[in-house]
């Protein structure tokens, strides 16, 4: 009795180039760390429909094409759908972003995912998830603080 597990095919897609495009397109540089960094949490949000188009998760419930994940969660994104047009940043207010960024030791992927966790499970500070209360406080420690605050916790 030999029972054959059926391999179910696996995609494997690649953002960069469109990555760098976009970014050239909106006169953005990036770093092959940002971009790598972008490729990694845009092939966590993709998913193809019936009809075979691509789409991204952008926030509160949505989906958007590759530009619309691209404004959102792009070097100059928030993480948000609210997010304002790349374009109306300037060099040195990316910049300053940038290096706040890395100061404090926080990944675009990090803060992404923790918003992500605050916006599906709620706030772990009032359901007691430790796990989540860790993600968020190491991915986005603004979040963290504000949840927290919400739900009456010292720390």
């Amino acid at each position: 009795m030999s029972q054959e597990l059926e391999a179910k095919p696996t995609i494997s897609i690649d953002f960069k180039g469109g990555i760098r495009e976009q970014a050239k397109a909106q006169g953005i540089h990036v770093t092959d760390t940002a971009v790598a960094d972008l490729d990694n949490v845009l092939r966590s949000l993709w998913t193809v429909d019936d009809a075979n188009n691509l789409s991204f998760d952008v926030g509160g419930g949505q989906r958007g094409t590759f530009a619309d994940a691209f404004r959102v969660y792009g070097p100059a994104g928030s993480g948000t759908a609210d997010t304002p047009a790349v374009k109306d940043k300037s060099r040195t207010e990316l910049a300053v972003e940038q290096n706040r960024a890395a100061r404090e030791g926080r990944s675009v992927a990090l803060a992404v995912e923790a918003q992500d966790i605050a916006d599906r499970f709620g706030n772990p500070w009032i359901t007691g998830n430790r796990t989540h209360q860790a993600i968020i406080a190491n991915g986005n420690s603004n979040l963290a603080a504000r949840l927290r605050m919400q739900a009456g916790a010292r720390k």
